[in-house]
């Protein structure tokens, strides 16, 4: 891992001001025979912290080193709007509307015109489904799965070199982050946190360890842990 002192600075770079439609993971809109019927979900009900708490805001203000822009959305870690408790994490409130505060930690994406763009050292990868070992066997459950030691890149931020889309990566432990966007799942590597062990041709490359992922945060060990 790069020092902590490093890693702060760049983290520290950038700060955005954003509004947010704190509803926006509560509820899903049915297209039904007799119209659109909107569902709600309460936090208490979804288990899974990474698609329960809303992770898109509009950036109202700029500041730093910004890569993204006034009126855009940008894309943020689950925690970033409220807490585990879905307590609200507003910064301020101006004009009777609340306005959130982020850096490049918080950051995963931007979109404009429809265009996701990762924040710099940042890739955006698709999982890859098979077998967790290599064997002919036909294995059930979830020994055949989603791998999460190898991955294929989807997006690349701007002025990238070492990597292009299509790429597949060998990543470390817990260096897959699941997020969602327009009902899309996704999933973050941070190549500034040496996320990327290295890139690999395919996908026959494997780890020793089967690391399985698992959504219901109650069932962990330790519920804070929101790499897993």
């Amino acid at each position: 891992m790069k020092p902590i002192a490093r890693a702060s600075s760049y983290y520290d770079e950038a700060v955005y001001i954003c509004t947010c439609d704190m509803e926006q993971k509560k509820t899903k809109a049915i297209q039904t025979e007799h119209g659109v019927v909107k569902l709600y979900t309460g936090l208490e009900k979804n288990r899974n912290h990474r698609v329960a708490h809303p992770n898109v805001g509009v950036i109202a203000s700029v500041g730093g080193s910004s890569e993204f822009n006034i009126g855009e959305e940008i894309i943020a870690t689950h925690f970033t709007f409220e807490d585990v408790r879905g307590i609200n994490q507003t910064f301020y409130t101006e004009d009777g509307v609340d306005y959130f505060r982020m850096d490049n930690f918080n950051v995963i994406a931007g979109v404009a015109d429809g265009k996701l763009t990762p924040r710099k050292y940042n890739l955006i990868c698709e999982a890859v489904e098979s077998k967790m070992i290599e064997t002919d066997l036909h294995l059930a459950g979830e020994q055949d799965d989603n791998r999460r030691d190898v991955l294929k890149i989807t997006h690349v931020w701007n002025d990238c070199e070492d990597y292009k889309v299509g790429d597949m990566v060998l990543i470390e432990k817990n260096g897959d982050y699941y997020f969602e966007y327009e009902g899309k799942q996704y999933i973050k590597v941070d190549t500034y946190f040496d996320d990327v062990l290295m890139k690999v041709p395919n996908d026959k490359w494997r780890k020793e360890e089967i690391h399985t992922h698992n959504n219901d945060h109650y069932k962990m060990i330790n519920p804070m842990d929101t790499n897993r």
